[in-house]
């Protein structure tokens, strides 16, 4: 029994080693105005596999450069991420960088439209020149799942931890309530 014990104190210290040890990643990655993504499709394998926790850097448009993997949203769903590379870079006469992104394992470049509401679509993505990009400068394999799960994990407790608080309390006023009931008709 003993051993048990030791054993669930052991996994605890490590636990919370790795909570610390992650929350720390992420202080340091906001500091330093680096950005995390997990990546959740399979279009930049093998060298990002699924799951993988990529870790970004803020840089000037013009600084992209072909063979970059950038994160961007999605044009039209900019609540979607996109990790891909960049296959060819153009400055247009407005000083624009036009970007050609492909996944790795997909078989041709992205064709993004060119308005959100258009059929038609082209392979570039315009940055305006003043413009920054996010990117790709570590590929952290698997981190992403678990730091997903991490995530997930804290805000079920913390919502365990608000409804037995809010029902504990709860429970103490009433019982409150009705001992001063009793006292008054005693």
């Amino acid at each position: 029994m003993a051993a048990a014990g030791h054993v669930a104190r052991l996994g605890t210290a490590a636990a919370l080693m790795l909570t610390v040890a992650a929350a720390g990643g992420i202080a340091a990655a906001r500091v330093t105005d680096h950005h995390l993504e997990t990546v959740v499709t399979g279009s930049m394998q093998p060298q990002i596999p699924v799951g993988a926790l990529v870790v970004t850097e803020r840089v000037a448009a013009s600084r992209l450069r072909p063979g970059d993997v950038i994160a961007f949203a999605q044009p039209c769903n900019p609540n979607r991420t996109i990790v891909h590379r960049i296959v060819l870079r153009a400055f247009d006469g407005a000083g624009n960088v036009d970007v050609t992104t492909k996944g790795d394992a997909n078989p041709g470049p992205d064709h993004w439209p060119t308005a959100c509401n258009a059929s038609d679509t082209t392979g570039t993505l315009v940055l305006p020149a003043s413009a920054s990009a996010d990117r790709v400068v570590y590929i952290l394999g698997w981190v992403g799942v678990g730091l997903d799960a991490g995530r997930r994990a804290a805000l079920v407790g913390l919502i365990a931890l608000g409804l037995g608080a809010t029902l504990t309390l709860g429970y103490r006023e009433v019982r409150r309530y009705r001992f001063s009931r009793t006292l008054r008709y005693a």
